[in-house]
């Protein structure tokens, strides 16, 4: 079976892009024929080359619509699914689906399957339900909070029994080639054996918040061995940046920047602190708990599927900046409550988050809707 996942995001990295390496590494273990299709430059096709996949990357999909530019992604993609014999083409996001979904029926005999990775609000407008209902055969959803938002919207109509959840999986190839280097860490914080480091990963943007995680490390601005490192890259790092100068903290909260690798990140930190305000499910948190981190974080999403508050974590109401602070507090005190839920997050992370449950889910989709 030949199958060809596409995606729409440029640059960064996350969840969603993460998922789809090691859906497809594993389909292409497994013997099935893989093609990862994306927009030029995008991320994601530079990490599926590496990983020896083939890609496809002839295509645009700009985020503002343009009639001429979606009818040239539509010819380009009629020409891979054609060429290539696609029998299940695999979408993740809004205009890959809706390019590559049309393209798929105009060809006729191929299978539409959509993952949804986020809980945003779908609008149930006659485009959606065209889209979800007969343009796409099945629909994954990542988390059960995720799977929550099409229960209440009803953009599903009766597709919703079909609906599957598939949790997101770590991607153990990359911790297995990764270099561990505690020097990297250093330079960047300091002395580990004299601070106390915080790490946050995600994309520097309004839905991960680390406005409120700057707050919190403000509050606790008097605890002088408190490190916070926050990496990744995106359009809120100037006011990121003003606001910790403006509290004061800009010995205390470092821009690490997008890493490549973040494992040294995740093996040398005490805490890490996720303040997402929206999130599916959160593919960071569970490489933190692998690390055996354990997790402060916001009660949103599919967060609580992945952190059990109490065991692995502490979570806290949405928004409650003194409530994280203290939570990060309680932690820094008590170093074997840390290191107890550190290890139940790393159970849980191997146990529930790996990656044969999340390609052996997808295969079993694959072949439901095919076998039709």
């Amino acid at each position: 079976m030949r199958i060809l996942h596409t995606n729409m995001h440029v640059g960064g990295w996350g969840g969603q892009a993460n998922r789809i390496l090691v859906v497809c590494k594993g389909l292409r273990d497994r013997g099935y024929d893989v093609i990862v299709a994306a927009p030029k430059n995008a991320t994601l096709v530079e990490r599926a080359r590496e990983a020896g996949l083939e890609v496809f990357d002839d295509w645009y999909l700009p985020k503002k619509f343009s009639f001429k530019r979606f009818f040239l992604d539509l010819v380009a993609i009629l020409k891979l699914m054609k060429d290539r014999k696609i029998k299940l083409v695999h979408t993740h996001g809004s205009q890959d689906g809706w390019v590559a979904s049309i393209a798929a029926k105009l060809i006729g005999g191929i299978k539409v399957l959509r993952t949804r990775h986020n809980i945003f609000p779908v609008k149930t407008h006659i485009f959606n339900k065209l889209l979800y209902r007969f343009l796409t055969d099945k629909l994954i959803a990542i988390s059960f909070a995720v799977f929550d938002v099409y229960k209440k919207n009803g953009v599903l109509g009766k597709k919703l029994e079909n609906v599957e959840v598939i949790y997101d999986a770590l991607d153990l190839d990359k911790y297995s080639n990764c270099e561990i280097d505690r020097k990297e860490v250093e330079d960047t914080v300091g002395d580990l054996d004299r601070n106390f480091v915080i790490v946050n990963i995600g994309r520097l943007a309004k839905e991960k918040a680390q406005d409120f995680l700057v707050e919190a490390i403000a509050s606790l601005k008097g605890f002088l061995k408190v490190r916070a490192v926050i990496l990744g890259e995106g359009p809120l790092y100037d006011k990121l940046k003003e606001l910790v100068l403006e509290r004061g903290i800009g010995d205390k909260v470092i821009f690490g920047g997008l890493r490549k690798n973040v494992a040294s990140f995740l093996k040398y930190s005490d805490i890490f602190v996720f303040t997402s305000l929206s999130e599916g499910l959160g593919t960071s948190l569970i490489e933190a708990g692998y690390f055996g981190l354990p997790v402060v974080a916001f009660k949103v999403g599919g967060i609580p599927e992945v952190v059990v508050d109490g065991k692995s974590g502490l979570l806290v109401e949405c928004g409650d900046v003194t409530d994280l602070a203290n939570n990060i507090r309680k932690l820094l005190f008590l170093p074997r409550i840390r290191r107890r839920m550190g290890m139940n997050g790393r159970k849980r992370a191997i146990e529930r988050f790996n990656p044969d449950q999340l390609v052996e889910g997808n295969i079993r989709v694959y072949n439901s809707i095919i076998n039709r």
